[in-house]
């Protein structure tokens, strides 16, 4: 198996090796993007609390400066960006200086047969034969994510969206609550029971500790102010 050099400059396209072409291959040519964040895209987990769920805006390419959306609609990249916005996304652009380490955080691999694959820089893939497996680091990841709110480019999530989870949560452990009364003896029902329990207790902890926080940041600017 190979694994394939990594690139100083992401933007250049200077690997080493050629991932697979399409044909036989599991490797798909895909499009450049952007990742965009809604305030209201959140998940949560014990490890990390709650985190943003970032989506992808693909751009696909046309000529004198022309993009198309996902619908095959006709549109110039400024237009794109601000039909996101409308829609209520932060459009994360990777020339973005606040993100630091992870600027630039595109990946562009040519394919044998001259296509293009866009990625981002938190995959590398191993190549056996015609066949690639991505290795992708958990941990990087996590950290672009922390960045993207610590660098004020997406805003902390707001009570209006931990409201909304925990509403969905509480319904999940309604549901296998009832299915556990039915099934008592249900070993893998009553682990999930348990897990999703802790889970929607976790994630009333984290909201206690982001509205204590909140507060004190109040307290702290109102002392500055004396």
């Amino acid at each position: 198996m190979t694994k394939l050099n990594t690139f100083q400059n992401p933007n250049q396209v200077q690997a080493q090796t050629y991932l697979p072409g399409r044909k036989d291959s599991n490797v798909k040519p895909t499009p450049e993007f952007r990742f965009k964040h809604h305030p209201m895209s959140w998940g949560y987990s014990e490890e990390k609390g709650f985190y943003p769920i970032l989506k992808r805006l693909f751009i696909y390419p046309g000529i004198n400066n022309i993009t198309y959306n996902a619908r095959k609609q006709r549109q110039n990249y400024p237009m794109m960006i601000q039909g996101q916005i409308q829609d209520g996304f932060v459009v994360i652009e990777p020339n973005d200086i606040r993100l630091g380490q992870y600027k630039n955080y595109l990946r562009r691999w040519e394919m044998a047969d001259g296509n293009i694959c866009y990625t981002d820089i938190f995959v590398t893939p191993e190549v056996l034969g015609n066949l690639v497996d991505w290795d992708r680091n958990q941990e990087a990841y996590d950290d672009f994510l922390n960045t993207l709110i610590t660098s004020g480019i997406i805003q902390p999530i707001s009570k209006i969206a931990i409201k909304k989870l925990i509403a969905t949560q509480n319904k999940v452990v309604q549901g296998l609550e009832g299915s556990v009364y039915a099934n008592p003896n249900h070993h893998m029902m009553n682990v999930r029971y348990k897990t999703e329990t802790r889970k929607l207790a976790g994630m009333k902890g984290e909201d206690v500790k982001l509205a204590e926080k909140a507060a004190q940041q109040i307290i702290n600017q109102a002392k500055k102010a004396e």
